[in-house]
């Protein structure tokens, strides 16, 4: 996936997905102007939610996308996308 190896899985739409798990692996997928704003984010990250940050520019923007729909579908009340929730059958 990148020049820098190391990766890590991520789920859309219940497929895996690798996606890079260093901040140099991160770099080479961004398109250039976004590279800056990264960078900024990344220095002024404290360390206990660097991951998260990480992560979230890590991410696909299909999994991005997922996740908004997932969250509009709870904002409202349809919780049959998330497995034994109240009129869901366990799966």
């Amino acid at each position: 996936m990148t020049e820098t190896g190391a990766t890590m899985t991520a789920y859309v739409h219940g497929e895996p997905v690798e996606i890079p798990a260093t901040i140099a692996g991160i770099r080479e997928t961004l398109a250039e102007d976004r590279v800056e704003e990264f960078d900024r984010e990344v220095a002024h990250t404290p360390a206990l939610q660097l991951a998260q940050v990480l992560i979230r520019w890590a991410l696909p923007q299909e999994a991005k996308d997922e996740q908004e729909e997932l969250f509009a579908a709870l904002e409202r009340g349809d919780f049959s996308r998330f497995g034994d929730a109240p009129g869901t059958e366990a799966a």
